[in-house]
């Protein structure tokens, strides 16, 4: 009796282990599939990073680009039923020349392919942005404000409130005179406030000692 059960016993191990790896192979070769299919349509997604242009002593920056990141969209194919594209996970591909490594120079124009435009204003000691803020604010849009120092000390408590509410402040400071005396605190605090770290200058023409700054 004890050699039947013996023998069921294994009977039912086998059968159990060959519908298992069965499940096995059939899930192998379904992730296989992903696999090979990610790859075969991956370079249609892809979209080229656009190299900065430099001449001299001015640049427009370029744009990074994307393409899909395999690992992460097969990991998320595979939780799926179907090959669905809008479930394809990006990662960026980054331009080599950094704007970062190239803040000595004029910004002088856009990328051409970026269909995005910025909003910049300047701002003179005595003017007012109320205006200006409630129709960006009702179109949730963010700008960039290049404002004097006068205007900066009359306002402080609004310059700090635009930062925080994702608006980019820049230092124009007496008009563009930027050997002024205030023009180091007033990029100190710019830089220091918020999550804004970089601090543009704004140039009327190509004035070479706004570079060595």
């Amino acid at each position: 009796m004890n050699d039947f059960f013996r023998f069921v016993g294994v009977i039912v191990l086998l059968f159990g282990t060959f519908v298992y790896t069965e499940k096995v192979q059939v899930a192998s070769k379904v992730t296989d599939e992903i696999l090979l299919k990610i790859d075969e349509v991956k370079s249609n997604y892809e979209v080229k990073a656009i190299e900065p242009i430099i001449k001299g002593n001015t640049i427009i920056p370029g744009k990074n680009g994307k393409e899909i990141d395999v690992s992460a969209t097969y990991n998320v194919l595979a939780q799926s039923s179907s090959f669905n594209e809008k479930l394809f996970v990006y990662k960026p591909k980054y331009v080599k020349t950094k704007l970062e490594k190239n803040k000595n120079k004029f910004i002088v124009g856009a990328c051409k392919n970026n269909k995005s435009i910025g909003l910049l204003f300047k701002v003179s000691d005595n003017d007012s942005i109320s205006k200006v803020k409630q129709v960006l604010d009702k179109a949730n849009v963010k700008a960039t404000f290049y404002v004097t120092s006068g205007f900066f000390e009359k306002n402080y408590e609004l310059v700090i409130r635009l930062i925080s509410e994702g608006h980019t402040i820049c230092n124009l400071i007496n008009n563009e005179d930027y050997n002024d005396g205030n023009f180091a605190w007033m990029s100190t605090i710019l830089t220091s406030s918020g999550s804004q770290k970089n601090n543009y200058c704004y140039a009327s023409y190509l004035n070479k000692d706004v570079l060595k700054i």
